[in-house]
């Protein structure tokens, strides 16, 4: 495959991976009876991020054309590796880095109180960042020490109770302490390797150039990008289920599952919908119910 071709399957690979995005905030906005799912996605991150996606599927598609599995070989095994670690090492580590500095922009007089909160009680020492706008939502991010962050609404702060809060903050905290979001990286990475290592052996089916476009769309879509969120969905549930215990050896079953019910009362019960990633209001009491929070 010449250069050109390389950078134009990898520029349609990009906005495939956009496409399926947005059809997914699609279908969990159907499930949720809501747009909360569209209305909250970051759109400014989406074409920032686009040229470093562009970039990891170029490195992925080169590597697919010099990578010959089906002559084995430890060369061949490097290559799709490291050709499978570009787009989830970019993903991963370019959206906090930008969610980091976007927090220190938008600084609020209260990081520095809860933050202090964090460190007394749970002796870590995180970026802790308010968001400004009023965004009832609350999540961590980061794999990289220097990258990993809590953001909290300032509603929550605002409005909600002091044990709910906390409840909050300690399922926050169990993302990056048992490093979650490494954990989800290297879920993408061996998936996408196996996608890379199944159509390298397959491709050459493909004898088309002209077909070799639509049949990459279709694999990478279907088999990369439908089989990642199927993969990602159960790896996350797991982990949202052990955020959650978490919390309850920290602050209490009966805290943890106020927090869930005030959560889901703000989410006009959403959080009792189906998801991709994750797992229902009941699931989680129920997950909580059979905990050991001693």
């Amino acid at each position: 495959m010449e250069f050109s071709s390389i950078l134009y399957s990898a520029f349609l690979l990009s906005l495939l991976s956009l496409m399926v995005k947005y059809v997914v905030l699609m279908v969990m906005s159907l499930f949720a009876h809501s747009i909360n799912p569209l209305k909250l996605n970051n759109y400014k991150d989406d074409i920032i991020l686009l040229p470093l996606i562009l970039l990891g599927y170029s490195v992925l598609l080169l590597v697919i054309e010099l990578a010959n599995p089906a002559e084995g070989g430890i060369y061949s095994f490097l290559l799709i590796l490291f050709g499978a670690s570009i787009v989830p090492i970019v993903r991963f580590t370019g959206e906090p880095i930008i969610t980091l500095f976007r927090s220190r922009i938008n600084k609020n007089h209260q990081n520095e109180i809860v933050k202090k909160k964090i460190q007394e009680r749970f002796q870590e020492n995180y970026h802790i960042y308010v968001i400004d706008k009023k965004i009832m939502n609350a999540y961590a991010t980061g794999i990289l020490p220097f990258t990993k962050i809590i953001l909290i609404g300032e509603y929550f702060l605002e409005n909600l109770k002091p044990e709910i809060i906390d409840a909050i903050l300690t399922h926050e905290i169990a993302h990056l302490k048992y490093n979650h979001l490494l954990k989800l990286m290297l879920t993408n990475i061996l998936w996408i390797s196996i996608t890379i290592f199944s159509f390298s052996i397959i491709r050459n089916l493909v004898d088309s150039s002209n077909l070799f476009a639509v049949f990459l769309m279709g694999y990478f879509g279907l088999v990369g990008g439908g089989g990642l969120l199927f993969v990602n969905g159960l790896v996350q549930k797991r982990l949202e289920k052990q955020a959650d215990l978490f919390a309850v050896k920290k602050n209490g079953k009966a805290a943890v599952k106020e927090m869930l019910l005030k959560l889901n009362e703000l989410s006009n019960d959403q959080m009792t919908k189906w998801s991709f990633n994750y797992p229902t209001l009941n699931e989680r009491l129920e997950n909580i119910s059979r905990a050991d929070s001693h």
